[in-house]
This record gives C-alpha cells, sequence and structure tokens, in this order.
C-alpha cells in the first residue's frame, strides 16, 4: 500500500513539472518556429534558387490546421524581398508557384514543436517545391544566450 501512495505521489510531482514546464515552452513557440524559418529561407534561397527567382512562401500548422503567417510576421524574418505569406503561393502538381507571378515557390510549413528541455526543440518542416521536391523533416532549434537557433535537421539513422 505504501508503495502506491509513493508512485502516486511521485506521478502527481511529475505530472505539475511536467505542465509548468510546458506552459513555460508554449511562449516560446513563435521564436523557435521564426528560428526554423530563418535557416529554411537561407537553405532553399541559395544562389541558383535567387537566379531563378525562386521565392520562399511561409505557413504555420497547428492541431492540423494550415494556416499563413501574416505581412506583419514577415517583418520579423530579415528583409529578403523573395519571402511570401503562404497564402501568395499555390501548390501545383507541376511545382509551387506564387500566385500573382507565376515566379517559381517553395512553400515552408511550421508545425509541431517538441520540447526536448527547457533549451532545446525539434520542429516539424514540410516543404512543398513540386511532387518530385517535397518532404517532411524535423529541425533541431536551441537557445543560444539571448536568441534561439535553428541548427538544422535530424537525421535518425539505424545501424544494419
Amino acid at each position: 500500500m505504501l508503495k502506491r501512495v509513493v508512485i502516486a505521489l511521485g506521478l502527481l510531482a511529475l505530472g505539475g513539472v511536467a505542465s509548468a514546464y510546458s506552459s513555460e515552452a508554449d511562449t516560446h513557440v513563435d521564436e523557435v518556429r521564426l528560428a526554423v524559418f530563418q535557416q529554411q529561407i537561407r537553405f532553399w534561397l541559395d544562389d541558383h534558387a535567387r537566379e531563378g527567382k525562386t521565392v520562399v512562401c511561409l505557413a504555420i500548422e497547428d492541431s492540423g490546421i494550415r494556416r499563413s503567417v501574416t505581412k506583419d510576421y514577415l517583418k520579423r524574418v530579415p528583409a529578403d524581398a523573395a519571402v511570401r505569406t503562404g497564402d501568395d503561393c499555390e501548390e501545383r502538381a507541376s511545382g509551387a508557384v506564387e500566385r500573382g507571378t507565376g515566379r517559381p515557390a517553395v512553400l515552408l510549413v511550421a508545425g509541431r514543436v517538441e520540447w526536448k528541455s527547457p533549451d532545446e526543440a525539434w520542429v516539424t518542416v514540410r516543404h512543398y517545391r513540386s511532387a518530385a521536391v517535397s518532404g517532411v523533416r524535423t529541425q533541431r532549434v536551441v537557445r543560444e544566450e539571448t536568441r534561439w537557433v535553428c541548427l538544422g535537421q535530424i537525421i535518425k539513422d539505424m545501424p544494419l
């Protein structure tokens, strides 16, 4: 009986810590996603993409619902003429395009944030350039002093 009480108290304590931790972490979700977008913009808008006038369009997915970032949100991204809201782009089988101009596009959707510690999160990111160039990746984001930084893709590999 005493063993059950100790286990129950331990679980309650862990639940309290987890709920306090998650509420603190939730306040950083937007900053973490912004760090992912900044890293992904640098990745997708290389010299070749810029020569081809490619644009990157940003959206966020929460609980399975995708929504475009706002024009105001784009002000938080380092000034780049080739970054658009998700609503500015369209996914087509032949490839994503900017709606107004038909320029080639990459649609980036930052989704679920999984907290690994108070200073580390893994973010699910979907990208769509075309049917052949699309996928889902997990990006690692860490807090460095006063800001969040995306270190890049997490690759899970299993031995043979």
